[in-house]
């Protein structure tokens, strides 16, 4: 195009990357009245009538999705049509560049099943592979009556790239990832001949995938998948200019190390009581009635994937609500590598090649010095659905405590203060630990997650801001203890330079800065004044600059 630069250019894409004043949106219900794309999308189509029969999820469902691509076939062969359906099957990681070991295994895995249960390979045709520096059978692919019956692929597929053949996606997703992307959902929408039939079956796309999740949702596409809950800044976002400070600590390794496990074991008898007296277990059983007292259930026979099913989507950007679920239990396989992903996501803000084995083996250990549970129990409780949020917390303090063992033993060494300009962040991820608000509407991200422990004060000073959100730009919940929250510089009581973390940062529509933490009468009764007093300190800066700001520590009156 730039070499014959054209006076005007149409562009027509369903995920425009450009910007331009001239921009037309075809909806679309228009679309599908043309009939050259299908109704809608059905997730895991009827699965609660499947035995399991000790097969893995992943068999159960690659096993449902060729049937419905044979239920397709036949469909298309009834009206006289030479339509030969493709199945996509997508593994994890498909933004990835390279194959680990582990996807070497996971991808031999799935060969192997497809060859020796469906007869379904590359030698006979049947099977096409699309994988970084691989491409097999892809050539012709896109012909309705090519003999190819199921596309493998794990990086994303070229931009643009289009099958109108492709009726059912398969997608085998990452423990923590909880979206579909308009492009990938857009690969069965498209009708092969532009026209709909007279059988409904031909009418919509079919996706399969072990995604555990009560709430779907399909966003755009951005190459990339989001984990865990995330957050973006709204878009009529009002700077607020504050000078922010980190004090970056050099410690040697950025990485869980040996010492964990201790820390580990020092939360746990702090917070949760517990009690381990070396060469005797007879201490396991009241651990365990510790357990039950935090609701953490350990009864646990087998446990279940809870997957969505029958759950009706359109392909266009929306979230919708899971009402039906189907069951599945989980093999041994299957919870190790659950776990290490489980784990893996906990690492932050540690490197999490070595830091994974690290937190995993403290956890199994953990069980077996402190209940005498062995690891595969261990595993299924921690797994849990409802025990989940209490061990993420759990390992989350661990963690803390981890980093002040290691910030005492680099007490001597370089301390780095960074002074730099902050602004809320454009995005922020929150873990299971956060709840989504959906009331809220002037938080400055969007949509606003509340720790689910926050305390009263809290609570019910986000909710006066809300009740006068007429006077506010915006307002945030800050976070700690990470270089994209705002904080204070302060000397604490001990001396040591330190950082003072506020709760709340608001802009009003007058443009006052106003920075609050809220506490509880008698809370931190040794840093308190001194926060109070480098916030003051750091307003009166402020103000002498010309830059309008209020703020303080807040107390509810009793």
């Amino acid at each position: 195009m730039q070499k014959i630069y054209p006076k005007i250019e149409i562009r027509v894409s369903a995920t425009p990357t450009t910007n331009s004043d001239y921009r037309t949106l075809v909806e679309r219900q228009d679309v599908i009245a043309e009939e050259m794309i299908k109704e809608g999308i059905i997730l895991n189509p009827a699965l609660d009538t499947i035995v399991q029969q000790g097969r893995s999820l992943e068999e159960i469902l690659l096993e449902q999705a060729l049937a419905k691509r044979e239920e397709l076939r036949q469909a298309y062969e009834s009206l006289g049509v030479k339509i030969n359906p493709l199945l996509l099957i997508q593994l994890p990681n498909d933004t990835s560049d390279n194959n680990t070991a582990d996807d070497e295994k996971y991808i031999d895995v799935v060969l192997q099943n497809l060859e020796y249960n469906y007869n379904i390979t590359i030698n006979n045709n049947k099977l096409a592979v699309w994988l970084s520096g691989r491409k097999d059978n892809v050539e012709d692919i896109e012909k309705p009556d090519n003999m190819v019956e199921v596309l493998l692929f794990k990086q994303a597929i070229a931009l643009g790239w289009d099958c109108p053949r492709a009726g059912v996606l398969l997608i085998f997703r990452e423990l923590k990832s909880t979206t579909f992307t308009i492009q990938t959902v857009g690969r069965i929408l498209r009708m092969p001949e532009q026209k709909h039939y007279p059988n409904p079956l031909l009418n919509q796309g079919y996706v399969f995938t072990n995604l555990s999740k009560n709430q779907i949702e399909i966003v755009k596409d951005d190459m990339s998948y989001i984990t865990m809950n995330k957050a973006r800044r709204i878009e009529n976002y009002v700077p607020v200019h504050l000078n922010s400070t980190y004090i970056n600590t050099r410690i040697v390794r950025n990485r869980l190390g040996a010492q964990f496990r201790k820390a580990l074991y020092e939360i746990a008898e702090l917070n949760w009581e517990l009690k381990r007296e070396m060469g005797s277990d007879h201490f396991f059983e009241t651990n365990k009635q510790l357990l039950k007292k935090r609701f953490i259930n350990t009864d646990i026979n087998t446990i279940e994937i809870v997957i969505p099913e029958n759950v009706l989507l359109t392909g266009e950007e929306q979230t919708k609500l899971v009402t039906e679920t189907a069951r599945f239990a989980k093999t041994p396989s299957e919870l190790a590598r659950l776990f290490k992903d489980f784990c893996r996501a906990l690492t932050a803000p540690y490197a999490a090649v070595d830091s994974t084995p690290v937190l995993e083996g403290g956890m199994k250990y953990f069980f077996e010095d402190y209940f005498g549970i062995i690891e595969y129990d261990a595993i299924k409780i921690m797994l849990y659905d409802q025990n989940q949020p209490i061990f993420i917390e759990l390992i989350e303090k661990a963690k803390e405590r981890y980093q002040e063992m290691q910030e005492q033993k680099a007490n001597n060494a370089t301390k780095d203060v960074q002074n730099y300009q902050w602004e809320v962040p454009i995005e922020r991820i929150y873990n299971e630990l956060y709840e989504e608000k959906e009331a809220v509407q002037r938080h400055a991200l969007e949509p606003f997650y509340e720790y689910n422990r926050a305390s009263k004060p809290e609570v019910k000073f986000a909710e006066f801001l809300e009740e006068n959100k007429g006077n506010l730009h915006w307002w945030y919940k800050n976070g700690e203890k990470a270089k994209e929250h705002f904080a204070v510089p302060y000397i604490d009581y001990l001396g040591k330079q330190s950082l003072f973390y506020v709760d709340f940062v608001i802009l009003s529509k007058t443009n006052v800065s106003c920075l609050f933490d809220t506490k509880t009468a008698g809370s931190d009764p040794a840093n308190a004044h001194l926060k109070h007093n480098a916030l003051v300190d750091f307003i009166a800066e402020r103000n002498g600059k010309g830059l309008k700001t209020i703020g303080g520590i807040l107390i509810e009156k009793s």
